[in-house]
C-alpha cells in the first residue's frame, strides 16, 4: 500500500530541517536553501508514482532537493554565503545521476536507497545511517555490497 498526499507530507515536515541545512551546503544562501526545499517538496507530494515507505519518500525528497538547490545555484551562483562548505571535496557530480539509473534499478531497495543517499546526494554513512535507522557501520557493508552486485553485472556485459 502506497503512502497518501497526507503521510507523504507529515514525512517531509518531520525531514525539514535536514533538507534545509542540505539544500545550504549546496546554494550557500538561506533563502535559495528554502526554495529549493519548496520546490522539492511540490515535486515529492505529487510524485506519480507510488511510494511505499517513509524511507522512500525521505530519499526522493534528497534527491529532489539536491537537484532544485543545484539549479537554483547555477542559475543564481553562489549570492551570499552564509553556511561554510561543511563536505569539502564531496560535492558529487551532477551527470552521474543519469548514467546510474538503469544500474541502481538492478539492486533491492534498501541498497539502492543507501547507494543514492551515499553516492549520489553525497551523505556520510552516519547522515545515510540516521536516515535509514540502520546502524552507520552497516552502511558500509551495505554498499560494499551493492557495489560488488553491479560490478559483477558490469563483468557480465
Amino acid at each position: 500500500m502506497s503512502l497518501n498526499i497526507t503521510d507523504r507530507n507529515q514525512v517531509i515536515e518531520s525531514g525539514q530541517p535536514k533538507f534545509l541545512t542540505y539544500a545550504e551546503r549546496i546554494t550557500h544562501n538561506r533563502a535559495d536553501a528554502e526554495d529549493a526545499v519548496q520546490t522539492a517538496w511540490l515535486k515529492v507530494l505529487f510524485y506519480p508514482k507510488p511510494l511505499e515507505t517513509g524511507t522512500d519518500v525521505i530519499c526522493l525528497m534528497y534527491v529532489a532537493t539536491r537537484h532544485a538547490a543545484y539549479s537554483i545555484h547555477r542559475r543564481w551562483g553562489s549570492r551570499t554565503t552564509v553556511l561554510p562548505d561543511v563536505l569539502p571535496g564531496r560535492r558529487p557530480d551532477f551527470d552521474s545521476t543519469l548514467d546510474c539509473k538503469s544500474l541502481l534499478k538492478l539492486l533491492d531497495a534498501r541498497s539502492r536507497r543507501v547507494m543514492i543517499l551515499r553516492h549520489i546526494v553525497g551523505l556520510t554513512d552516519r547522515e545515510v545511517a540516521d536516515v535509514l535507522g540502520l546502524q552507520p557501520g552497516y552502511i558500509g557493508v551495505i554498499a560494499f555490497r551493492a557495489r560488488r552486485r553491479l560490478q559483477s553485472v558490469e563483468a557480465a556485459h
